[in-house]
């Protein structure tokens, strides 16, 4: 006789927002390109100072292609939670060390070696994107995994071509030495590419250690010439996934065939735009919006029953409300630029993610993210109705 599990509203402590300081040495080995020394010097005598949180959300990338969203608060955010799920027992926070006064992201050890394994690569990965993303100056949006992460784990479109990063990640620098030469072995096997970065990332339980976190590797050679359209095309594969999570297949499904267009083809829609996706850029009946300052947003709205209110409000031990309405959405002006071919303007685009919350009511949250993706929450349809 089988029985039924139910975990009922079952969460996990928020993730810790406390900026902590990546201490970074270089290995230049391989010959770093001219064009980057500069940069990799700043960054190695500066180190980066980042939030745990952006880590956590950079690290969801690993479960790109694996996350179906049960919660209904979109394919990228239920990839964050599924990564702080593995991520959170560990223990990642911010401690002060004793020289210096700097605040650094610091482990609990656990005792399974399997998983350790695991949380190793997610925060590999988290830490390596942040690298990648300081170093090249491309925004995460950009970066997507490699087909069967294969002949290294992520890329991202970059000067007419494309770069290329391998992510490591070791307790303690357990193993180091052979996981360096993991990432020397894929830099310089037949498949190569021609402008990549390695990122070796130390996990550690004390916030004493007297070697940097991150070692940087950079191999020789300029960037490959691919496409030229190629970040264009990682904007369009980026925010199909988001008008799929909203039921809007069709949209979605033409933004991917967009993206696929021919060279000449292509051409034609970054100047003319795409008749169908402007055709569909209303969403039709059964949308719904909010404002924030004077950017709308479009999207849908749900009971958010099985969203976690910490996840807004964090651990506060008068917060009582534990589920409520929601609405999960893009910004308008970018639906706009992705049906008119406006590509160029999404590519520059700078967006400082930012989050507003009624502290004292406890009666509305909003969250923009760095894509212009937002979310709002309020504890009743009523409420939700009542917001800008």
């Amino acid at each position: 006789m089988s029985y039924p599990i139910n975990f009922g509203p079952i969460t996990v402590p928020s993730i810790p927002i406390d900026d902590v300081k990546i201490e970074v040495e270089l290995d230049l080995s391989l010959a770093c390109s001219p064009n980057l020394v500069n940069r990799l010097s700043a960054i190695q005598s500066n180190g980066i100072t980042v939030p745990i949180s952006k880590i956590v959300a950079f690290s969801a990338l690993h479960f790109h292609g694996a996350v179906y969203d049960f919660h209904k608060i979109g394919l990228n955010r239920s990839a964050i939670k599924l990564a702080w799920e593995d991520i959170a027992s560990w223990r990642p926070r911010a401690v002060i060390r004793s020289r210096g006064k700097t605040s650094k992201l610091t482990f609990v050890q656990m005792g399974n070696s399997r998983v350790q394994a695991l949380v190793t690569e997610i925060v590999g990965v988290g830490v390596g994107l942040v690298a990648a993303s300081h170093v090249f100056q491309i925004p995460f949006r950009l970066w997507y995994p490699t087909p069967k992460l294969g002949p290294t784990d992520f890329c991202a479109p970059y000067l007419g071509g494309e770069v290329h990063l391998e992510c490591r990640g070791r307790f303690q620098r357990g193993g180091w030495e052979n996981a360096k030469q993991q990432v020397y072995k894929k830099f310089l096997g037949p498949n190569s590419y021609h402008s990549q970065l390695g990122t070796l990332f130390s996990l550690n339980t004390t916030p004493n250690s007297r070697k940097p976190d991150l070692v940087l590797i950079d191999p020789p050679g300029e960037v490959l010439v691919l496409d030229r359209f190629h970040a264009y095309r990682a904007i369009l594969k980026h925010y199909a996934p988001f008008f799929g999570a909203q039921g809007k297949f069709e949209f979605a499904n033409r933004l991917q065939i967009v993206s696929e267009f021919d060279n000449y083809d292509f051409e034609k829609y970054l100047s003319e735009g795409d008749e169908s996706l402007y055709r569909m850029r209303g969403w039709g009946s059964g949308r719904t919006s909010f404002t924030l300052g004077s950017v709308k947003f479009w999207g849908t709205a749900w009971k958010a029953d099985s969203l976690p209110f910490n996840v807004f409000y964090g651990d506060n031990p008068d917060a009582k409300q534990k589920s409520g309405y929601a609405f999960f959405g893009l910004a308008k002006s970018i639906i706009l630029c992705l049906a008119k071919g406006e590509l160029e303007n999404l590519v520059d685009a700078q967006i400082t993610p930012w989050q507003q919350r009624d502290e004292v009511a406890m009666s509305s949250a909003y969250y923009v993210f760095e894509d212009g993706t937002a979310i709002a929450w309020a504890p009743s349809i009523e409420a939700l109705l009542e917001l800008p």
